[in-house]
């Protein structure tokens, strides 16, 4: 009986260790950390891409993902890192169109809003699966550059 307690007890702190919106914090750290390696190597120029993520478990969106990411980089430059970093938001071609829209909107939303900082589009996946799919969302947002 004691040792059940004991365990319940040892459950709910670890329960208690996760802080509400860590999860959401993650990609900032993660970014963090790999912006501070690539600086730490003397690089001076860093494009990072990522694939915007929805995790409704976590309460993660994809805009909050990016926002993360971008919070990264702002830290990271507050810090005087000598390193100079832009972010790619990635379109993964195994998601499908729709989603691929999803993205491409989004992509444009913070393009439009982040000082340089988002660069564009990247297109990850299989380069052969359903590339005149894809062309189409990348054609009419080059007016955008």
């Amino acid at each position: 009986m004691e040792e059940e307690k004991e365990e319940e007890e040892e459950e709910e702190e670890e329960e208690e260790e996760v802080q509400p919106g860590f999860f959401q914090q993650l990609p900032k750290v993660v970014t963090k950390e790999v912006v501070r390696d690539f600086a730490a190597d003397g690089v001076k120029y860093l494009e990072l891409r990522s694939t915007p993520r929805d995790e409704p478990a976590t309460g993660m969106t994809k805009r909050t993902y990016i926002d993360a990411i971008l919070e990264g980089i702002r830290q990271c430059k507050e810090d005087e890192l000598d390193i100079d970093v832009r972010f790619l938001v990635s379109v993964d071609r195994r998601a499908g169109p729709t989603v691929a829209k999803e993205t491409v909107k989004l992509a444009e939303e913070f393009l439009l809003s982040t000082d340089g900082v988002v660069l564009g589009l990247d297109l990850s996946g299989n380069p052969m699966d359903t590339v005149g799919t894809f062309w189409s969302l990348f054609w009419k947002r080059e007016k955008l550059v």
